[in-house]
Formats: structure tokens, C-alpha cells, sequence
């Protein structure tokens, strides 16, 4: 049995057994995300107040690409969710026509928490990464991503924000 499917049984076995866990599990799955372009958007504000603006644009850049690629390897791959593929219910109401792999919820966050990392070093970056961790392992827990989409994602997210770093806006 592969790791993705027995982190999945386990999740599944123990949803709607831990109240607490189930709720902060959707916010992290549904709300989260938001909340981290928010603080990222702050950040920069508060940071760099003299050059804000052209981080935002930055990070947009990242994240917009970061989505494409996304995207185009979802479309290639075409895996379907674990949802479809055991016939499971999810936690929370869940309906999406892309596949699976990899989480595009957790390649956005990993992309905001490297650039936010390379940007204003580990004080800043390693809350981000907490984020974008409990976002990726909330998209497991409620039943839509399996365990490596979500590690595809983190891995996809960082490399884009660190090529466009390095190579692109800082060359």
C-alpha cells in the first residue's frame, strides 16, 4: 500500500472523530490562504515601506506563474482527487473539475512563504512556512489532495519563487 493511500486512510478513520481538529482543518483548507496573501501584503507595508509596491508586483508575478505551472502539470498528469478515487466523502463541501496533482493551494503558499523568506529573512520566512504547511496538510485532511500532490506543490512553489528571485528580479 503507497504512503499516499494509508496517510489517507488515516485521515480518513479519523476525521469527524476530532471536532477541533475538523474545524481548524477547514479553515485551513478553505480560509487560510487568504489570510497569508493578506499577511504577506502587510508585510511589505510595514517592511518595506519604500518599496512595497514593487514587491506586491513581485509577488503577484510569482504567484500567477507559480498558478500556470500549476496548472499545465495538473492538466498533464491528470490525476484524480482522493475524493473521486475512493468514492470517500470529504469534510466540508467540496466540488473542483481540476485534478489533483499537484495542490495548488499549497504551491501558492510555499511560492509567498519562500519569497517572503528570501525577502526578509527566517524571523519572517518560518511563519510562512508554518502557514503554508498547515494549509498543505489541511488539504490532505479534508480529503482533497493526497500527500504528494502536497509535497509536489510545496517543492513547485518555492522553486518558482526562487528562480524568479535569482534569475529574474534580482539579476
Amino acid at each position: 500500500m503507497s504512503l499516499d493511500r494509508r496517510i489517507h486512510g488515516w485521515c480518513t478513520r479519523l476525521r469527524g472523530r476530532q471536532a477541533r481538529l475538523n474545524r481548524a482543518a477547514t479553515v485551513g483548507a478553505h480560509q487560510l490562504i487568504f489570510l497569508l496573501a493578506a499577511t504577506v501584503l502587510g508585510c511589505d507595508v510595514f517592511l518595506a515601506p519604500d518599496s512595497w509596491l514593487a514587491l506586491v508586483s513581485q509577488e503577484a508575478s510569482a504567484a500567477a506563474i507559480a498558478w500556470a505551472v500549476c496548472m499545465v502539470i495538473e492538466l498533464i498528469v491528470g490525476r484524480p482527487r482522493p475524493y473521486q478515487a475512493f468514492h470517500d466523502q470529504t469534510l466540508g463541501s467540496y466540488w473542483t473539475p481540476n485534478p489533483s496533482f499537484p495542490s495548488a493551494h499549497t504551491t501558492l503558499a510555499f511560492a509567498m512563504a519562500l519569497f517572503m523568506q528570501l525577502q526578509f529573512g527566517a524571523l519572517v520566512g518560518i511563519p510562512f512556512f508554518a502557514a503554508a504547511a498547515l494549509i498543505g496538510l489541511s488539504r490532505v485532511y479534508v480529503g482533497v489532495h493526497y500527500f504528494s500532490d502536497v509535497v509536489a506543490g510545496a517543492i513547485l512553489g518555492s522553486a518558482v519563487s526562487w528562480t524568479l528571485i535569482f534569475f529574474l528580479f534580482y539579476t
